[in-house]
């Protein structure tokens, strides 16, 4: 699943894992993932929005990982929590990296 996940941040355009991480749904439509980065969420309207089209292997990678039911794709990453340590968020990406 790892190796997977990392593939898929590179199909993507190398994005960061806290961008797979609060990757929704409703960032998904006609074949294309569109989103704003994480780091740039204290920019102007959320800086630039991405807009990158999903190539087989990361639409496999969404079909096998992902968490129907849920607003985020990958749900089973724990969301970072922004006011306080991060402690479960940060172990998880600690074993990812």
């Amino acid at each position: 699943m790892i190796v997977d996940l990392f593939l898929f941040q590179i199909c993507i355009g190398g994005h960061d894992f806290i961008d797979i991480t609060e990757l929704k749904w409703s960032n998904i439509k006609n074949g294309r993932i569109s989103f704003k980065r994480n780091k740039n969420r204290k920019l102007n309207n959320g800086g630039p929005l991405i807009n990158n089209k999903l190539f087989p292997f990361a639409l496999k990678v969404i079909e096998k990982y992902g968490t129907i039911g849920d607003v985020r794709v990958f749900s089973f990453i724990p969301r970072p929590n922004y006011e306080s340590d991060n402690s479960e968020y940060k172990v998880y990406q600690f074993g990812y990296n």
